[in-house]
């Protein structure tokens, strides 16, 4: 019997030591405050002024877009294949159509210094423009 547990001591030392050591990191995390998720724009952006006005808030989309094909190659070639982004103004209560937004976008602003419409046509750059949308990011900007 002596033989045994001396042989086991070891054993039995660091199974307490982990219980020890797994107790106090279970009671340090309990008292550590957990980051939530908050969908009020009131917690957002402030608090409700003295007349029940909040700032104004507005909702931004980030769009990481590529240019896959210029059949007119009116299009600098550093444009085409690689990631561009714009930033538009989103209604967030109603469906957006992405594709739409983006050649709506460079309809408007144009792109790689090509005005619209094409020079000699009715088309604009973007109905052209074979577009794949990589990514959409969105922010929420609180104006006071």
């Amino acid at each position: 019997m002596t033989r045994s547990f001396s042989q086991n001591w070891k054993i039995l030392a660091v199974a307490i030591i982990a219980v020890a050591l797994l107790g106090s990191a279970l009671s340090v995390s309990m008292f550590i405050p957990k980051a939530e998720a908050s969908h009020n724009v009131a917690t957002l952006c402030g608090t409700v002024n003295s007349a029940g006005i909040l700032g104004q808030v507005q909702h931004w989309d980030k769009i990481v877009f590529k240019i896959s094909k210029d059949p007119n190659g009116v299009i600098d070639p550093a444009y085409l294949k690689t990631p561009l982004d714009i930033k538009v103004l989103d209604d967030p209560g109603e469906v957006a159509n992405i594709d739409a937004k983006v050649r709506d976008f460079i309809n408007t602003h144009g792109i790689a210094n090509i005005s619209p419409p094409l020079p000699g046509t009715t088309l604009t750059v973007a109905d052209q423009l074979k577009i794949k949308i990589v990514d959409v990011e969105y922010a929420i900007v609180c104006v006071v």
